[in-house]
């Protein structure tokens, strides 16, 4: 008798990825995992994204998905990640690789022949980004975020009224990149800790 070939989902991906992230973070507090992470203006949502002494997002393409949002997502990616891996099922992974960047890291969602969850195989690991951009990383911040920040060092005299790219391009005048960035993921991983996001499972 034939067993019937199940191919992966979104779901099946996204829950098996999280369960190992879990796992892999348990004991770090300072590691935020942060589901379906909206990046700034809107400009895209990357489905999951840690958040630790890197910046690493994980997108995810399964076989019952399409590769046609890929190109446009991964201008997005590409301005704020330190780090992203692709997630694909094995129907995409040959396309895939000519499509992403060789910094990018990519793993295979292997389908299975039963209804458990899928294997998820390292293919390449991801690098660091060379095309990050200070500003986009910058307004992630919520303008209270940014205002707190350039308080602590004595710079937010009379900020309270100016608009937020202002305020970012002060942070980007008064701050090294090395130091921004740290306290993007600082902030990140203090919302995380007051529950302002929450990996959901199934």
């Amino acid at each position: 008798m034939m067993t019937a070939k199940y191919h992966t989902s979104d779901k099946t991906i996204r829950t098996t990825l999280i369960r190992e992230l879990q796992e892999k973070y348990s004991q770090d507090q300072d590691t935020a995992i942060i589901p379906e992470f909206t990046l700034p203006h809107g400009s895209a949502r990357v489905d999951i994204a840690v958040i630790n002494g890197v910046m690493h997002g994980y997108e995810l393409k399964s076989d019952i998905d399409n590769l046609l949002r890929l190109t446009s997502q991964m201008g997005a990616y590409n301005l704020i990640f330190d780090k992203v891996t692709l997630v694909v099922g094995k129907s995409h992974l040959v396309d895939a690789l000519r499509l992403i960047p060789e910094w990018w890291g990519i793993t295979v969602a292997k389908d299975i022949d039963s209804e458990f969850e899928p294997i998820l195989i390292p293919v390449r690991t991801a690098r660091h980004n060379p095309d990050q951009d200070i500003l986009t990383i910058a307004n992630i911040l919520w303008k209270d975020e940014a205002i707190a920040i350039l308080d602590n060092l004595g710079e937010a005299k009379n900020l309270g009224s100016k608009p937020k790219t202002f305020i970012c391009q002060k942070l980007i005048d008064t701050l090294s990149e090395h130091d921004l960035k740290k306290h993007v993921k600082k902030s990140l991983i203090s919302r995380m800790s007051n529950s302002c996001y929450r990996p959901v499972l199934g």
